[in-house]
């Protein structure tokens, strides 16, 4: 049989099997991108699109498409990143946006396509700068048109490069630069061979392929957290906005600011208020003087008490039993004859007690007029009314009266000089020296105290008002007033004290006495340190004299009538 005659069996055969093929062979080349290219310049935020080739009635999701920029070594976010898929059918492309700005000329743009993945490709892209891409010169015509690159370059898809490709990029370099148009293959050769990275992403590609769910979840939180950062600015402008609102409200407006800084000041600690400070001083000072006029206060009263007792004493002596006459105490003169030394006590002739002293005669004390109305009984003396002569004020001598105004003088200052007002202390002294008939006492006091706050002129005045008055020595400004003698000094005032000390009243009597006259037997004049000492003594006898006014006795002495209880 001839040849020819075979043919048409033998086509026959093969034409269904060719058909069947060649409609297989679409299916599986559905899907596939083309070359990127760049939109943007260096330094502005990536805009790109990828020619995508689909299948007839196949579509392709945004949802479906993932990618990942590297500008140089630098991942950028996917959080900053929006792809899309936009065009009619038959001219679909992948839109490729960024928010950031890329500042790295070569870029790396890896694409994973499908729900499951079915492709990723790679692509090496530069971005030209804006200048370099505003400097190119037109082409000459008619030159080639399309074999002149895009505004920007286009990298071809990752695939290894030949060995001869980086000696003819050398050779290339080597070349001066041409001003016309570039080649298509000329930077891709060059970044492929600086940068073998493409053979990572062909061994890389079914780890990818593994963890596409992983990726995804990736993207979705870096969408997330860009989105929550983007809420919060806005929501932080708004309270700004709202503040500055509040701040500055319109004229037509009440005015109601106010509040608000009353409330916040509300808040604040009230320890950061200076009224907190001036009221608790001045409460401080109020009760400092409230405690000193009430320890003033219980004083005078113990006083008026005391004149009261000894009157109420003296008004009831004649009803009560004759007493044996006391003899008024006296000074007795200092000693002038010497003891005969034994020989170890030669160095203490000075300090050596006085001998007792002897009593002054008394002085004659008027007898008191004959009472006009004859005295009751014995029984009857328990309940009878006081004469009318006990309402009287009781008189006190000016001595009790020099004595007790040093004392309360003494307290004043001390007080006040406690509280570190110096000045009230001062002004005080200076009024008692205003009176008169103040003693030696209020001036040394002074001069105290104007030591103490170092004014000289002050002294000077006050020593020469003291020579002038008392006609004895003043002490001097390098002489400390508080260091001068004490009554340890005066062992003749001492033995005298001693002598009278069991007997309150006459010690009491005594020390007014020294008070009053400023000194004592062997000491023409106390320095300040003893007239605090007879201070001292004079208030302890002075208790000592009211508890033995008391004693057993009840502690208030009413008049009672005779008649009281009895029926008329």
């Amino acid at each position: 049989m001839p040849f020819t005659a075979l043919r048409p069996t033998l086509l026959g055969a093969l034409t269904p099997t060719l058909a069947l093929l060649l409609g297989l062979a679409p299916d599986a080349q559905a899907l596939g991108l083309g070359r990127p290219q760049i939109h943007s310049a260096l330094g502005k935020p990536l805009d790109a699109s990828i020619p995508l080739t689909l299948a007839d009635g196949e579509r392709l999701t945004d949802s479906c498409v993932r990618a990942e920029v590297s500008a140089g070594d630098a991942r950028v976010p996917a959080g900053l990143l929006q792809m899309r898929v936009e065009g009619e059918p038959g001219q679909q492309r992948i839109r490729l946006q960024s928010l950031a700005r890329i500042d790295e000329p070569a870029l790396r743009i890896t694409l994973a396509l499908g729900c499951p993945l079915r492709l990723t490709r790679e692509f090496n892209a530069f971005v030209d700068p804006a200048a370099d891409a505003a400097t190119v010169p037109a082409p000459p015509a008619p030159a080639a048109p399309p074999v002149v690159a895009p505004p920007t370059s286009v990298m071809a898809e990752a695939s290894p490069a030949p060995a001869p490709g980086p000696v003819a990029r050398q050779k290339a370099r080597s070349k001066p630069r041409a001003s016309g148009p570039r080649l298509v293959l000329e930077r891709p050769e060059v970044l492929v061979a600086e940068a073998p990275r493409p053979v990572q992403p062909a061994a890389s590609a079914p780890e990818m392929e593994l963890t596409p769910e992983l990726e995804a979840q990736i993207a979705q939180l870096e969408q997330t957290v860009a989105q929550l950062r983007a809420d919060l600015e806005a929501r932080l402008l708004a309270e700004a906005a709202a503040a500055s609102a509040v701040a500055i409200p319109p004229a037509s407006a009440p005015a109601v600011a106010p509040p608000p800084v009353a409330v916040r000041s509300a808040h604040a600690s009230p320890y950061r208020d200076p009224m907190t400070w001036v009221l608790t001083l001045g409460l401080s000072l109020l009760a400092g003087s409230a405690a000193f006029y009430f320890s003033r206060w219980r004083d005078q009263r113990a006083r008026r008490e005391l004149a009261y007792w000894r009157a109420l004493h003296a008004a009831e002596g004649a009803g009560l039993p004759a007493v044996l006459p006391q003899h008024s105490p006296g000074m007795a003169p200092p000693v002038v004859g010497q003891a005969a030394a034994l020989p170890d006590e030669g160095q203490h002739q000075v300090t050596r007690p006085q001998p007792r002293p002897m009593a002054w005669p008394p002085a004659p004390i008027a007898s008191p007029p004959p009472p006009a109305v004859a005295p009751p009984a014995m029984d009857m003396q328990a309940t009878m009314r006081l004469p009318v002569q006990a309402a009287a004020a009781p008189v006190l001598s000016n001595e009790l009266t020099v004595a007790d105004e040093l004392l309360d003088l003494q307290q004043q200052v001390d007080f006040l000089q406690l509280l570190g007002q110096q000045e009230a202390a001062a002004d005080l002294l200076a009024t008692r020296l205003a009176r008169g008939n103040a003693g030696a006492m209020p001036y040394l006091m002074l001069m105290e105290l104007c030591q103490q706050r170092g004014e000289p002129e002050v002294f000077a005045e006050l020593v020469k008002q003291f020579e002038q008055r008392f006609r004895v020595l003043a002490p001097q400004w390098s002489q400390s007033l508080a260091r001068g003698r004490s009554l340890d000094a005066s062992p003749s005032v001492i033995a005298h004290l001693q002598v009278v000390w069991p007997e309150p009243g006459t010690a009491l009597q005594m020390l007014q006495d020294l008070l009053a006259r400023g000194g004592g037997p062997g000491v023409p004049s106390f320095e300040l340190p003893a007239y605090r000492d007879l201070l001292t003594l004079y208030s302890v006898a002075r208790d000592l004299f009211e508890a033995g006014l008391r004693g057993e006795e009840v502690d208030l002495m009413l008049p009672i009538d005779s008649s009281f209880g009895r029926q008329s």
